[in-house]
């Protein structure tokens, strides 16, 4: 009986160890690739080079491209890089929070003081935390929450 129960625990312990192994040895492949020699790299910013973190990002919302436009030069910037609002009377809105609540919060006050919701339709909004090659002079502000507005 002895016996028997001693290779139970062995192979019981055999088995732990080879899930174990197989569980440290799998990795995610990365996603992303550096870039050949001889590919040409857009000159547009990539999105986390400006934000590392944004609303929905674990749920594979991509970071609009309106975004970093704004981050980099408002909207004028937005009109030359988003083709889409090209020549459309927009209205982006900013505030800057300790967190993404707090950010939020302060957008959605200022909003009430700022927009007309007979004039303007909300297109999108989003809430990002600033990478913090960005974040330089907002030590305590890392998380800025966004609106965008078009004309009616």
């Amino acid at each position: 009986m002895n016996k028997q129960l001693f290779f139970v625990y062995v192979v019981v312990l055999s088995i732990f160890g080879l899930f174990l192994t197989a569980g440290c040895v799998s990795a995610p492949v990365s996603s992303v690739t550096q870039p050949s020699s001889g590919e040409v790299v857009s000159e547009k910013a990539q999105p986390e080079s400006v934000c590392d973190d944004w609303e929905y990002r674990g749920f594979g919302r991509k970071l609009p491209d309106w975004v970093i436009s704004a981050i980099k030069g408002g909207i004028d910037e937005v009109k030359k890089d988003c083709p889409e609002y090209a020549g459309q009377n927009i209205v982006i809105i900013s505030t800057a929070g300790i967190n993404p609540d707090h950010a939020e919060h302060l957008l959605m006050k200022k909003i009430g003081s700022m927009i007309d919701v007979a004039h303007y339709e909300l297109k999108d909004s989003i809430w990002v935390h600033l990478n913090s090659t960005e974040n330089t002079e907002k030590k305590n502000t890392e998380y800025q929450a966004f609106c965008l507005y078009k004309a009616k």
